[in-house]
């Protein structure tokens, strides 16, 4: 029961006058009120002055409208959140399909190494000279063998060429390196080259033939160390020179005469052979033997013979005119690289200016370097451009040149790129040592280190491995146990 402190008498309709008692004083009445439990929620109730308004809409269709609407918006919602979650898994299978395409390019370029997971094991020669990589295969000489083959991951002995003690030196013929060939570490370069091992003695093809001195040039397969060539030339060897990916040797023979040949080791065939008067040579040796402009070479003994490289024609002299003549040089390259088109680094009076090839002979500049910063470029991968320069490297956001990282190098070690993809290994200062550093592509982030061999000077990526060549022999480091 509750009581009314309103004044209105049971019973009398609203409006009429209250019923008082004694002045001052309201009359109090008891009410009885049934307490009815509505089954309508509370939240669906429509407030109104009016009952006859409020009793004459059902309590069902004021109820069911909002649980209808609520219904319809569940449904909006899920519908919602499913296509969020099908355009999530599209996003993630383009950008795993696109990071897997990227990776795969990575993995083809040359001289990448395999996935870098730490060190392993290492092995060392030692009193061996390097002389370069090809792919997984390390070539080494050595007092006993003119070349040695070594496996990269264990230096186990693939193969040899020559006979234990015999004298000889090889090389590996590298296209983008021309020059003199005699023995010495080549340059690492991403592409492969066969070997071209050079040799001169006293010999004879059997019983009845006359011994005589020769000059043996053979080419060796570094895959299988089988030889696919032969050039051989009575004589001694005065010098052999690489132009264009050909070999030029110039042989003296015993009558002073002086052979010049120019020699397609690829196909294993002679383009030209040329053969001067007697008395060019002296019993002992030929003056010199240079190259001129890269069309013409030039001997000089006793008398002078010079010859065109393009046909091995005599000529009366070189041409001064194409000595003096200045050609512009390639712009370096990053020999690293798992795009088509690399940037190339020009540099010019206002800066280093990075291009990329545009239409034709066309250059497109995408950012500089301040002036009198001539980096050398070590690798265009996954989008960062890797440049080295003195005792530094710096890691670049290829499109717009972004410093991306920053980190100090050893400076007596040649920068050569070392990576994967994703981790780039460098030769950083230690504690009294020169360590190999693994350092994130992306950031910079140091992963491990670890100390190298003393005297370290070269380092060469050899697959799961890098070659370093060191005071003491030839080191090879796993890095992909």
């Amino acid at each position: 029961m509750r009581r009314r402190t309103d004044g209105v008498t049971p019973g009398r309709p609203v409006g009429s006058a209250p019923q008082h008692g004694p002045a001052g004083v309201v009359t109090v009445h008891e009410v009885d009120v049934e307490l009815v439990e509505d089954a309508e929620p509370r939240s669906a109730r429509v407030r109104s002055r009016d009952p006859d308004r409020r009793r004459s809409r059902p309590a069902t269709a004021r109820g069911a409208e909002p649980a209808a609407r609520r219904h319809l918006g569940g449904l909006a919602t899920g519908t919602a959140l499913a296509l969020v979650g099908v355009l999530v898994l599209g996003l993630n299978v383009a950008t795993e399909a696109r990071s897997t395409a990227a990776a795969a390019r990575v993995a083809a370029a040359p001289g990448v190494l395999d996935a870098v997971t730490g060190f392993g094991v290492s092995w060392t020669r030692t009193d061996v000279q390097l002389l370069g990589v090809v792919e997984d295969v390390v070539l080494v000489s050595s007092a006993g063998r003119m070349a040695e083959a070594l496996d990269a991951r264990t230096g186990a002995v693939l193969w040899t060429v020559g006979e234990p003690g015999g004298s000889g030196w090889c090389t590996l013929l590298s296209s983008d390196q021309p020059g003199i060939q005699f023995e010495r570490t080549t340059p690492w370069t991403p592409a492969g080259e066969d070997l071209a091992c050079h040799r001169s003695g006293w010999w004879s093809d059997g019983p009845t033939d006359p011994l005589r001195r020769r000059t043996l040039v053979e080419v060796v397969d570094t895959a299988t160390g089988r030889t696919t060539g032969r050039l051989e030339e009575d004589g001694r060897l005065v010098t052999s020179m690489l132009v264009a990916g050909d070999l030029v040797p110039v042989v003296a023979r015993d009558d002073g005469s002086v052979v010049v040949s120019r020699w397609e080791p690829g196909a294993a065939r002679t383009r030209w052979r040329t053969v001067s008067g007697p008395g060019l040579a002296t019993p002992d040796a030929v003056g010199t033997a240079v190259l001129q402009d890269g069309r013409t070479l030039t001997v000089r003994g006793h008398t002078r013979l010079t010859v065109a490289l393009a046909d091995g024609s005599p000529l009366a002299s070189h041409v001064p005119a194409l000595a003096r003549r200045r050609t512009a040089g390639t712009p370096p390259t990053p020999p690293v690289t798992d795009v088509p088109d690399p940037v190339a680094l020009v540099a010019g009076p206002e800066g280093t200016r990075v291009v990329e090839p545009g239409q034709g002979r066309a250059v497109r500049e995408l950012w500089r370097l301040p002036r009198g910063t001539t980096p050398v470029p070590v690798a265009d991968v996954a989008g960062v451009l890797v440049l080295a320069g003195t005792a530094q490297v710096a890691a670049h956001e290829r499109r717009t040149g972004r410093v991306l990282w920053r980190t100090e190098t050893a400076a007596a070690v040649d920068p050569v790129a070392l990576t994967d993809g994703v981790v780039v290994l460098l030769p950083v200062p230690g504690d009294g040592t020169t360590d190999l550093a693994a350092v994130r592509l992306a950031d910079g982030l140091e992963l491990w280190r670890e100390p190298l061999p003393p005297g370290t000077r070269l380092l060469v990526p050899a697959g799961a491995a890098v070659v370093v060549q060191a005071r003491d022999g030839v080191v090879g480091v796993p890095v992909s146990p």
